[in-house]
């Protein structure tokens, strides 16, 4: 999978083609705390990362969602663009 953010010691990762895992979704690691966040919300819907890492990686999608959402359905090799 990926890495398509890094910021500190987070890390968010994304599937690409994620027809098969809707809702599009990144992965967000920090340290050994792994959240899956929902690209249209921005809400966590699986585990678990701290306040602060989790406001990063929601600002990260924020200001990035429509690409997001665009890259999940494109060739991996797309992933260079952050």
């Amino acid at each position: 999978m990926p890495t398509i953010f890094r910021c500190l010691n987070l890390r968010i990762t994304m599937n690409p083609r994620g027809n098969e895992h809707n809702p599009p979704h990144v992965h967000a690691y920090y340290k050994e705390d792994l959240a899956i966040i929902e690209i249209k919300t921005g809400e966590i819907t699986k585990g678990y990362i701290p306040n602060d890492q989790y406001l990063i990686a929601k600002r990260f999608i924020e200001e990035n969602r429509n690409t997001l959402l665009a890259l999940g359905e494109e060739d991996p090799q797309n992933f260079d663009r952050f």
